[in-house]
């Protein structure tokens, strides 16, 4: 009995500190926004989140932004008069591609490994052009946030890939299928072949990457 008396009495402790960790989380990042504007928070990573319960701090400390450097921010936390300095990590919200399978190095990112989420990040990260063909250049883990690092560009058209066209004239449309014998990229004159040998543009129409045939 009194063995179970102690183990309540420890997860009550724990379960405190975890709300704890989590209402000061938010209130952390509502400070930060009306500081800084909407569209910036706390980086959503293991780094700031272990920083924050490994203080742990009183349920309702008192908080204090004292400065920003770089993506970091100063704060200091008031327990019962005692002060508590701490640095932790703050970016930017942005529309970002995540993984939502791990992601084996070589795949192309596709919406059945990937969906774009509202996320906060680091102020240098680089994203890539999500319009663009990617594949991951390593292994990325699920939740990660597909950046520059971790990508490379595919050629929006691949030497070998058929490609259907449309050519308009004065009142008719003509749909047939041209191959590509060469990659290319939106802008890029390729060589083409449609029962003879021609060149073409790679053109975006809409959403969907076509070829202009030169004549």
């Amino acid at each position: 009995m009194i063995h179970l008396k102690i183990l309540v009495f420890i997860s009550l402790i724990v379960s405190q500190h975890v709300i704890a960790a989590t209402d000061t989380w938010d209130r952390i990042d509502q400070l930060i926004q009306n500081e800084k504007g909407g569209d910036y928070g706390l980086i959503n990573d293991t780094s700031n989140r272990r920083r924050l319960e490994n203080q742990r701090l009183c349920n309702e400390p008192e908080i204090k932004i004292e400065k920003y450097n770089r993506g970091r921010v100063l704060l200091t936390f008031t327990c019962e008069r005692n002060p508590i300095p701490m640095i932790l990590s703050y970016g930017v919200f942005r529309d970002t591609l995540v993984a939502t399978t791990p992601i084996d190095r070589g795949d192309v990112i596709t919406p059945y490994n990937a969906a774009i989420q509202r996320q906060t990040i680091i102020m240098t990260t680089s994203l890539p052009d999500y319009t663009k063909k990617l594949q991951a250049n390593r292994t990325i883990r699920e939740g990660s946030i597909i950046d520059d690092r971790v990508t490379d560009y595919l050629p929006d058209i691949e030497a070998g890939e058929s490609v259907e066209i449309r050519e308009r004239g004065a009142g008719f449309t003509i749909s047939k299928t041209v191959k590509a014998l060469e990659d290319g990229y939106v802008g890029d004159t390729i060589k083409i072949f449609d029962g003879s040998s021609k060149m073409g543009v790679v053109i975006r129409n809409n959403s969907s990457i076509s070829i202009k045939i030169i004549e």
